[in-house]
């Protein structure tokens, strides 16, 4: 009888470290498993950030490309003006110098008529 107590008494033990080991290694695979997850969640949220670097940047790169559009254009403007302003010059000079020709011109009939009806 005692005999058979022990037995029965060694297979609970038995029974007990089975499911005490059972359940370590299940306690170990969800500790693992939460590890795993907790690295695919850094792992996701470095992705995201990496993401939004990456967007910013863009959009500052687009910034700056727009900036350098309209400086360009600004530019190019400015240019023209000054192109434009530059004919006008000219052309009000050589007007001018057109205008102090004829009036010389005038001035030299003027006086050739003079002579002339002096003369008569």
């Amino acid at each position: 009888e005692q005999e058979q107590k022990q037995a029965e008494e060694e297979q609970r033990r038995m029974v007990e470290e089975e499911r005490l080991e059972q359940q370590r290694q299940a306690n170990e695979q969800h500790c693992e498993l939460q590890t795993q997850e907790g690295k695919a969640e850094r792992l996701d949220e470095e992705e995201a950030e990496r993401q939004q670097r990456l967007e910013t940047e863009r959009q500052l790169l687009a910034e700056k490309d727009e900036e350098e559009k309209a400086q360009r254009e600004l530019e190019e403007q400015e240019q023209k003006q000054a192109e434009e302003e530059q004919r006008r010059m000219v052309e009000e000079e050589r007007l001018e110098q057109q205008r102090q020709a004829d009036e010389q011109q005038c001035e030299v009939e003027e006086a050739e008529r003079s002579k002339k009806e002096e003369a008569e």
